[in-house]
């Protein structure tokens, strides 16, 4: 699971949230990220040494940063607008790619905040562009979460085969039984899913709360074996992509980790990095880095890669934004006027 993955469920978060509307949690949550962050950064830094800090950064790879950072943002702008354009078409009407690309590029500078407000813009933006309801909408970021979830399960198999039996010093981080519960507990749900929903198999309690007519579940009833690849084809590449983006941001660094470790452990870091508590990703992706990769690299050195990467983040992200407000604005106007 990555940023994508997050997203997907952080809107489907959102629109289960969107109908309560307290203001002591809405001023929680815009004051929580900045306190988080600076909370995390104190906790971890408090005693480090600056200049080192300092001397990382200036050593580190700029061309491997920007290269590995900021690629991957625009590519996930790009798929992630073409997947949300097919799900819709596949399974609601047609809608113009090139409207939801402006309106997911300009709601980047949300995400500089907070991914809720991201997610929840795009949320409601999509509703009042397609008239889906969002029960429907919910269903179509479920089935892309469940084919990327499914995806990675069948992707990091072979490297858990790997650090079972050939790293044996991971488990003071994550035990190999509960690696492999998580992954078989994916595998298992790819294979209900399978059956259940295009072969037809009865799966008995599970089918009482999985109707195949119920509004939510529409995408699942209903899509058809193409749109499993396809879906698949358009939410893992970029996610993949991000994965090689932090390899690289770490060899930038001089920070040198055997690939099957990082690449088992990385989703957890991207989790942990996303959670929307902290401001722009400071704080968490400092911690998730440290707790999952704390020998490959010194205090300082870390304090200089999670600083540098949420600043390259959030540039990349503000690039998207203000390239896409005109013809956002524009997209918004004439919605604004349909209603």
């Amino acid at each position: 699971m990555t940023d994508a993955l997050v997203h997907y469920m952080v809107t489907v978060m959102k629109a289960w949230m969107s109908v309560s509307n307290f203001s002591i949690w809405n001023s929680l949550r815009r004051v929580l990220p900045i306190v988080v962050s600076v909370a995390l950064l104190y906790y971890y830094f408090r005693n480090v040494s600056w200049p080192e800090v300092i001397a990382a950064a200036r050593g580190a790879d700029a061309g491997l940063l920007i290269a590995g950072r900021a690629l991957p943002v625009f590519v996930y702008w790009w798929l992630g607008a073409q997947v949300t354009q097919r799900l819709i078409t596949w399974f609601h009407k047609p809608v113009p790619l090139r409207d939801i690309f402006w309106a997911r590029g300009a709601l980047s500078l949300l995400l500089l905040i907070n991914m809720v407000f991201s997610s929840g813009g795009f949320f409601i933006y999509l509703i009042r562009k397609t008239g889906v309801s969002a029960l429907k909408l919910i269903g179509m970021f479920l089935f892309a979460a469940g084919v990327l979830i499914w995806g990675y399960a069948i992707l990091l198999t072979p490297a858990a085969v790997y650090i079972s039996f050939h790293h044996q010093g991971l488990t003071r981080l994550i035990s190999p039984p509960i690696v492999w519960l998580i992954l078989g507990l994916c595998l298992f749900w790819f294979f209900h899913s399978w059956t259940y929903w295009r072969r037809g198999w009865r799966w008995g309690p599970l089918s009482l709360v999985l109707g195949r007519d119920w509004e939510m579940w529409y995408p699942f009833a209903h899509a058809r074996t193409i749109h499993w690849f396809k879906t698949g084809a358009y939410v893992l590449p970029p996610n993949l992509l991000s994965f090689v983006g932090f390899y690289l941001c770490a060899f930038a660094f001089d920070i040198h980790i055997p690939a099957a470790e990082f690449f088992l452990l990385i989703p957890l870091v991207i989790i942990v990095s996303a959670l929307p508590v902290a401001f722009g990703g400071f704080g968490t992706t400092t911690a998730a880095w440290l707790y999952f990769f704390p020998q490959y690299a010194d205090r300082e050195t870390y304090l200089a890669l999670t600083l540098v990467l949420p600043v390259i983040t959030c540039l990349a992200r503000a690039l998207t934004g203000v390239i896409s407000l005109k013809p956002a604005f524009k997209e918004w106007g004439q919605i604004g006027c349909a209603t």
